[in-house]
């Protein structure tokens, strides 16, 4: 299993951004969209290394928050700017696709024509750029096999769209200079894990690994691992750490590591930081990097200036890798796993219920091997 942890493209070259590390530096598995950029060409040669596994999306999550968008799209254009920034037999190259929004009032004759767009400029992109990843939407596991046979594609690697943006506010609108809550209408997390949890049933029929999209934060990568899903992706890595929180996904906890929030002394928070700093070498604070104690550690990950966010982003970088490798070790055993999460998010009964119907509905179904959660730098 495989988290891709999700940037955006001009941050990772320093265009943009003001970082002091490279996230690049951090994970072998990146998600990037493909946006105009001023050096465009030989991006990739450029920012990643050869043994770096890099997914590529085409920008379609811009559609779920700005319909309008799609009526200036250029197939092409989008097709020569993956051309610009690199193609590499490694890749993992998304189809541009038209998100459906989920469990909110949204009109039939709307859902066919974004899934038909959608197989549309996939098979544009396949002309061009054999093993273009599918991407199928639907608000159901009806209207999903419904996508899936517009297209005109063998069986291979394809994504589902997680939709779990919808149950939260984005980065900006979150951050913002005003910190005003935007006037949107949320979702419930519980009614789309719902969509996702019937969706899987089908998906693993398929019997082809396939890609959650979206869904790469701590507790969402665990169910899309019990769910059968081999890849996920997301922001949340750098959201908690603009959070002032470090993910500390083997003891189903976050660190709250700021001024006015701080559960660092708490007992198992504090002794499991210990174990990081004392005992696990490849934690990229540990004592032997670092040269700093823990409490030193700690207080340079306290303040609110970016180099502080940045070493909270690393931690979350790390941990979920190391998540998805912990993971992978339960391949063919998820009721194990399960158990596992279980035992360990005693205090999360939210999580817990997720859990248990998650693992419910797999029955016979297996954690797949080589789990990854993309980092996306979106």
């Amino acid at each position: 299993m495989e988290n891709y942890t999700s940037d955006n493209a001009t941050w990772i070259s320093g265009e943009a951004g003001g970082r002091k590390w490279k996230v690049t530096d951090m994970t072998d598995t990146l998600l990037t969209t493909v946006i105009p950029m001023k050096r465009l060409n030989g991006f990739h040669d450029e920012n990643f290394d050869s043994n770096q596994q890099i997914a590529k999306d085409s920008g379609g999550f811009a559609l779920l928050k700005d319909p309008t968008l799609a009526e200036e799209l250029d197939v092409e254009s989008l097709i020569q700017r993956h051309i610009e920034f690199g193609v590499k037999d490694n890749d993992m190259r998304m189809t541009l696709d038209f998100p459906i929004p989920r469990c909110l009032p949204f009109d039939k004759n709307e859902v066919v024509k974004r899934q038909f767009m959608t197989a549309l400029w996939w098979e544009e992109m396949e002309k061009s750029l054999p093993g273009t990843i599918p991407i199928f939407h639907g608000r159901d596991r009806e209207e999903v096999i419904e996508h899936r046979e517009m297209y005109n594609m063998d069986d291979r690697l394809f994504a589902f769209g997680s939709n779990l943006a919808q149950s939260t506010y984005t980065q900006m609108d979150e951050m913002g200079r005003e910190r005003k809550k935007p006037k949107k209408t949320l979702v419930q997390r519980e009614k789309l894990w719902e969509v996702i949890t019937d969706v899987s049933k089908e998906l693993r029929e398929w019997n082809q690994p396939w890609f959650l999209l979206g869904a790469g934060g701590m507790k969402a990568s665990q169910l899309a691992w019990i769910h059968g899903a081999s890849f996920v992706d997301g922001t949340s890595w750098r959201m908690s750490a603009m959070h002032h929180q470090l993910m500390l996904p083997e003891i189903g906890r976050y660190a709250y590591i700021g001024y006015k929030r701080n559960n660092t002394e708490k007992e198992n928070i504090k002794n499991y930081l210990m174990y990081l700093w004392n005992e696990v070498e490849d934690w990229p604070f540990h004592k032997d990097k670092s040269n700093l104690t823990l409490y030193e550690v700690l207080k340079a990950m306290t303040n609110g200036t970016g180099v502080a966010t940045g070493l909270r982003a690393q931690h979350n970088i790390w941990a979920l890798d190391r998540d998805a490798a912990f993971a992978t070790s339960f391949a063919g055993d998820p009721e194990g796993y399960a158990r596992h999460l279980l035992e360990i998010n005693g205090h999360d009964g939210r999580f817990r219920k997720l859990v248990k119907k998650a693992i419910v509905s797999v029955k016979d179904a297996s954690i797949q091997q080589n789990l990854l959660n993309y980092t996306v730098v979106a």
